[in-house]
């Protein structure tokens, strides 16, 4: 790649035991008994002119031939094709599955029922080693709005039983995201 390399995750870093250099952005690792250093390529052609022809929006747009010239060059070329969703996706369900779901309505319910599914044959649980200690941690700090948001999805589950109180000293960590739509 001309532009960066591909870092391949946390285990990876951990089990190559990978040093990281921030201000450098260089990436030093041992491997097969040999020293690597990976450090930062800049993207070939920088001292050219602006492109008219690419857009000053992060979109990179090229023509017929400049394609066919990277393609001869050997060239990697990777391709997008994104359309936007539509707003009502009811209307998009193929009829096949359409039938599918309309044979089986009655496991699709539009609300979930204010109560726990029946007990079954098998009940797990989890089994705790006796003596050792639980990580009772503080839980994440959190604005007014969120504490709100929290408290009100509890109080709903408890209310429809999906949930219980707890008598357990230790807490659980709950994080909220907002929505694109700032809910």
């Amino acid at each position: 790649m001309d532009v960066g390399q591909v870092i391949l995750g946390r285990p990876w870093l951990f089990d190559n035991d990978v040093h990281i250099f921030g201000r450098s952005n260089m990436l030093l690792f041992e491997h097969d008994g040999k020293k690597v250093k990976i450090l930062p390529v800049q993207p070939k052609g920088n001292d050219k002119k602006p492109d008219p022809n690419k857009s000053s929006q992060g979109v990179n747009l090229i023509g017929a031939k400049e394609i066919d010239r990277e393609l001869a060059n050997g060239a990697p070329i990777f391709a997008l094709a994104a359309r936007e969703a539509p707003k009502d996706i009811s209307n998009v369900v193929p009829p096949e599955v359409a039938t599918v779901l309309e044979e089986f309505s009655d496991i699709f319910p539009e609300d979930l029922p204010n109560q726990l599914p029946p007990m079954r044959d098998i009940q797990h649980a989890i089994d705790l080693v006796p003596g050792s200690t639980l990580p009772n941690l503080p839980h994440y700090r959190m604005n007014p709005n969120e504490h709100a948001e929290l408290k009100r999805q509890v109080d709903e589950l408890l209310k429809k039983g999906f949930v219980k109180e707890s008598m357990n000293p230790c807490a659980v960590p709950a994080l909220l995201t907002p929505k694109k739509d700032g809910t």
